[in-house]
Parts: C-alpha cells; structure tokens; sequence
C-alpha cells in the first residue's frame, strides 16, 4: 500500500475484492480474527503482563442468546 492509497482509506474511501471483479461494499464490516491464545499467547511472548480480561457477546442473535462471547479485551502492561 502506497501512501495515496493509504491516504483515502483513512477518508474511507478504501475497498476489499470479493471476487476477481467484485469489490467488497464499504458498508460491510470487516473483521480479522486471532485465536485467544494467539492473541494472550503473543502479549505473554513479547513481555507483557496480563493484569485483566473482560469478555462480552454482540448484543444480539443465537450467540448471545447462549451466552457466547464474542469480544475479549485484555489490559496488558510490560514491565519496566
């Protein structure tokens, strides 16, 4: 990515193919998910320090209505 690109993606002007010829449509969420143990695992790798964890579901649908989490936060700190 050059920074011209980089410049309109932060004005959201910014696009994902789905297909060979088909863009994805901006008003569609994009998500880049991490195991949990990717994501702790790495903070514990690089030093850091896990000092909390909060986990919530999305509000809404049959994962909520089960009780599943789908966000995780973690407070982190890296010793000094």
């Amino acid at each position: 990515m050059n920074h011209k690109v980089f410049k309109k993606a932060k004005n959201n002007n910014w696009f994902v193919i789905l297909t060979p010829t088909k863009p994805v449509p901006n008003d569609w969420e994009i998500q880049f998910s991490h195991t949990i143990e990717k994501q702790i695992g790495g903070q514990l790798q690089a030093g850091f320090v896990l000092t909390d964890i909060f986990q919530d579901t999305n509000g809404t649908g049959k994962l909520h209505e089960f009780n599943v989490p789908t966000f995780y936060a973690t407070r982190a700190v890296k010793p000094l």
